[in-house]
């Protein structure tokens, strides 16, 4: 009995700290969490609710914005646009190009236009 007690008071806190050296080792050399170890092509720029089950997220994939809806159970583009020149600078910097905004609305060229003829010409296909 007394064999068994002596194994257990050695082997836990051996365990324990091969867990935690484990972890540790994980975390120093896991791919991808280098701070300035590569430029990231893919950015979130703005995320807006749509209640309780859905998001509109616009993505900065390369040189293109992409309006993606988000729902629990899938993901799917709406529209891709290419980025313009204000928005490829402000990319650089990693500032939004129209202020809070970020180029979601932005005049007649604006992404809402965008959204907008994109969801009408869905809608307009379904009801076909």
């Amino acid at each position: 009995m007394t064999y068994y007690i002596l194994k257990l008071v050695i082997m836990l806190p051996l365990m324990a700290g091969m867990i935690v050296g484990a972890l540790w080792l994980y975390r120093k050399y896991q791919p991808g969490l280098a701070q300035g170890a590569r430029q990231q092509d893919l950015r979130l720029v703005e995320t807006l609710s749509m209640g309780t089950s859905g998001k509109l997220a616009v993505v900065e994939f390369g040189d293109q914005r992409i309006l993606l809806s988000a729902t629990r159970g899938k993901i799917e583009p709406i529209t891709a646009r290419a980025m313009t020149d204000e928005e490829k600078s402000a990319a650089a910097s990693h500032a939004p190009a129209y202020g809070d905004d970020a180029g979601v609305s932005g005049g007649e060229s604006g992404f809402a236009s965008i959204m907008n003829k994109a969801l009408s010409s869905r809608s307009s296909s379904k009801r076909a």
